[in-house]
């Protein structure tokens, strides 16, 4: 077996990790969370207004089915076979959606790219628990979770540029592309063979000794995991229909009013990520997940392009703070378990159970009710994370 690279802060291994994470990144947000649930569903195909939000509540179900699997072929398999699986179904999906130019076809492809995504993921985040020590797991995710920011602000501003030239095929080619691209970069990361575990070899460094979590510490994980994800994607799931009809903007001039919210969401990335220590992780994500509740209820009051530009500033910090921690949560717990990609393929599935419920709950209430109600059902949302979190850190130490 190939060993992987010794340390994160190495210059090339980090440097594949920040190309792995913002091809990813861009390839969601362009194809599945701005230009595939927005515009190309509701612009190109004429869809309900519900249905990009019941279409990312599909596009969870998938995570939730594929990330046990994920698992099992990572200890079984190996990285190198389980990145390999994850590409050809990402490449299958996309496949669909340009071969079908429909509703349908859409729908049937979020299942290919979904567990190809899982796939790549559960992949990365493997070589980040192995490469980062508890103490800085934060930092360093932080880190690599601006390129996250910066890619999904590539995939919403060219899905934006895209959707004024009418060109619907190309985001989907591009992704094929950036799919292409992050499995090359990842490759090096991902040795072939059965899974690796955090191990000293020859001329290594004395590992640094594990955090020890207590009992409670996998599921309090994975309870943030949840959390973060639903009202992620429940976000994304009513960006369309609240932008496009209930403020009538454009995705381009929507994109360019979001550029402050997603400066903000960099910058407490970048700090979350710097302060965060292991066993107050929670009180962490409590705190951040009630900024998120601001912002939501601010959003679903807000009235015109400068309101909306405002309110959308702590919704902003609340998502992008919640990634480095939430990342070094699951980091936490994965690496403390001799099974790693059982542990993450379990909080993988946390996360499939958020991305399903965010966007239902989401649909449901727009559907029933409005945009700016579903808003205020994603602030309750977020209140009622906190309240999880501050009573789980009361019975763990994470």
């Amino acid at each position: 077996m190939t060993a992987p690279p010794a340390s994160i802060g190495e210059a090339a291994t980090r440097t594949r990790l920040l190309v792995t994470v913002y091809a990813l990144d861009t390839l969601t947000a362009l194809a599945v969370l701005a230009y595939g649930n927005a515009a190309y569903l509701i612009d190109e195909l004429n869809a309900a207004d519900a249905v990009p939000a019941f279409a990312l509540a599909l596009y969870g179900l998938c995570k939730i089915a594929s990330a046990p699997i994920a698992g099992r072929v990572f200890d079984r398999a190996g990285p190198r076979a389980t990145l390999g699986a994850g590409t050809g179904m990402l490449a299958t999906g996309l496949a669909i959606i340009l071969l079908t130019h429909s509703t349908a076809g859409y729908l049937v492809a979020l299942a290919p790219i979904s567990a190809g995504l899982g796939f790549a993921w559960l992949v990365v985040f493997a070589a980040m628990g192995r490469l980062t020590t508890a103490e800085g797991r934060a930092s360093e995710t932080g880190f690599i979770a601006v390129a996250s920011i910066l890619a999904v602000a590539s995939g919403f501003g060219g899905a934006g540029l895209v959707a004024e030239t009418g060109f619907w095929w190309l985001p989907f080619t591009i992704a094929i592309g950036l799919g292409a691209a992050a499995t090359a970069a990842c490759a090096p990361l991902a040795p072939s063979g059965r899974a690796f575990r955090p191990a000293m070899t020859e001329g290594d460094a004395p590992a640094a000794p594990p955090v020890t979590h207590t009992a409670g510490a996998p599921r309090a994980a994975a309870a943030a995991v949840l959390l973060h994800f639903a009202v992620a994607t429940a976000v994304a799931g009513v960006f369309g229909a609240y932008v496009l009809r209930t403020l009538d903007l454009s995705l381009v001039a929507a994109g360019l009013l979001l550029v402050p919210a997603v400066g903000s969401g960099g910058i407490a990335m970048l700090l979350g990520g710097r302060w965060s220590r292991p066993g107050r992780r929670l009180l962490e994500t409590g705190a951040v997940y009630v900024v998120g509740a601001i912002g939501a209820f601010a959003l679903a009051a807000a009235e015109g392009p400068v309101a909306f530009a405002i309110a959308a500033l702590p919704l902003g910090v609340a998502l992008g703070g919640a990634v480095p921690l939430v990342n070094a949560a699951v980091l936490d717990v994965a690496t403390a378990s001799s099974r790693t990609g059982r542990a993450l393929g379990w909080l993988f599935l946390a996360q499939g159970v958020g991305t399903v419920g965010g966007p239902l709950l989401a649909g449901v209430v727009l559907a029933a009710y409005g945009t700016r109600e579903a808003l205020v059902a994603i602030g309750g949302a977020y209140l009622a994370g906190a309240l999880v979190d501050a009573v789980n850190n009361r019975r763990t130490r994470l």
